[in-house]
């Protein structure tokens, strides 16, 4: 009978370990395969987001600015809050970005290489060439509107709308979107609701006022140095991953 506890005392025991490495060994995989998954939704995002626009079929590449961004703000009246939240928005993005970007806002016209329209629709018609051509589609449904030029994928000029006849919290949210659209983030998507890049946010009533997490993600890594621009999904992937791993995105 001792025999027998005895084995059944080592069985026992042998089993227990067992099965403590295998519930360790079970927490520790599940811990990775949430990494990865948080890793593969991010860029997945990336690429839904910074590859192409959502008008004007462009090639599904990288594009951003490699000189600063300076933009005028064109308005028929003060707009006080409007600009403070500009203003704002502009300090949070610059908090993100690098690799000797930045955005101000300029007081000189001719000079800004970003000009951003404060105003209703039917003002934004009074406007001369080549702004009348630029908005030509726009109309009361739109909230905001962004249209970027560049060269060899390289942005150089943007000019933006912000439909001031719209109620105020959905200016502000279409101030957050166009702004940072104009930046190289060319298309909206239905993922994440809490993006500032979310599609039905206005359909949805639930205008967006803060970048999200993954919102913040996206500019430092499409603004990160080892990014350059006309990359394609494939040649953007290696990249992506390093600087995930690395600064632990």
């Amino acid at each position: 009978m001792k025999i027998i506890r005895y084995t059944y005392f080592i069985v026992s025991i042998v089993l227990l370990i067992f099965l403590g490495r295998n519930y360790y060994k079970y927490q520790f995989d599940k811990k990775i395969i949430y990494a990865d998954k948080s890793k593969e939704d991010l860029i997945s995002y990336f690429y839904d987001i910074c590859l192409g626009a959502e008008y004007g079929n462009l090639s599904k590449v990288t594009r951003k600015w490699k000189t600063p961004l300076k933009i005028f703000i064109v308005k028929d009246n003060n707009y006080k809050e409007q600009t403070d939240f500009i203003q704002k928005s502009i300090e949070e993005i610059n908090k993100l970005v690098s690799n000797n970007f930045k955005i101000s806002i300029s007081k000189d016209s001719i000079n800004a290489n970003g000009h951003l329209f404060l105003c209703s629709d039917d003002k934004l018609k009074t406007y001369p060439a080549p702004y009348n051509s630029i908005f030509k589609s726009v109309n009361n449904n739109y909230f905001g509107f962004v249209n970027f030029r560049y060269h060899n994928n390289i942005i150089s000029k943007a000019t933006i709308f912000i439909n001031t006849s719209k109620p105020i919290e959905y200016q502000k949210s279409a101030i957050l979107e166009e702004i940072v659209q104009s930046l190289g983030f060319g298309n909206d998507s239905h993922i994440y609701s809490n993006s500032v890049f979310y599609e039905s946010k206005n359909d949805e009533q639930n205008p967006i006022l803060n970048f999200s997490e993954i919102d913040k993600k996206l500019i430092q890594i499409l603004y990160n140095s080892e990014i350059k621009v006309g990359l394609n999904r494939l040649e953007t992937d290696p990249i992506i991953r390093n600087i995930i791993d690395n600064q632990e995105l």
